[in-house]
């Protein structure tokens, strides 16, 4: 069984609580957390051996969410500084909670996206009124264009993935 250290997690909650702030407030992410994070990898992976195993299954996900970061990124779904923030985290999860965390983080964002397209779909009914009217996607794109901060995401699927696993952050 593996279990994951509450140090990381609780330094994981720390961290998330401060980028999601940021983010919220500048609507972006700066790259100093992204190093941070691989400079915290790089000694848990390579100075503590005996603690963290390093495997070949610890990169799958980052790989994963950083090609699909990028697509969503040039895509402008998605910020860069979210996508690569994303797969920083995901470094330093225990391989054995990759899974875990993803559902929470699929949850979540399904959740607030959501809430956040009939949010929008309830302001902006004149747009989408004036749309059927006129046949302009301006019209769309002023009622669903505008992004949310994903770093709040991130803390709240964190916090929901904390409470599912708790008997195994010890």
């Amino acid at each position: 069984m593996t279990v994951m250290p509450k140090q990381l997690f609780y330094f994981l909650v720390i961290e998330l609580i401060a980028v999601a702030i940021l983010d919220f407030k500048y609507r972006k992410i700066s790259n100093i957390w992204v190093v941070l994070n691989l400079f915290i990898f790089f000694i848990l992976y390579f100075l503590f051996k005996g603690i963290f195993a390093f495997q070949v299954g610890q990169l799958y996900y980052p790989f994963i969410f950083f090609i699909v970061g990028f697509a969503f990124y040039t895509l402008k779904i998605m910020g860069g500084g979210d996508s690569k923030f994303l797969v920083s985290i995901y470094l330093l999860l225990p391989v054995a909670f990759h899974e875990d965390f993803l559902f929470s983080l699929l949850y979540v964002t399904t959740l607030v996206g959501s809430a956040q397209f009939l949010y929008n779909t309830f302001i902006g009914r004149r747009l989408i009124f004036e749309f059927f009217r006129h046949r302009e996607v301006s019209y769309l794109k002023q009622c669903y264009g505008k992004k949310f901060p994903f770093a709040p995401i991130i803390l709240l699927s964190w916090i929901i993935f904390g409470m599912n696993n708790i008997d195994l952050i010890k």
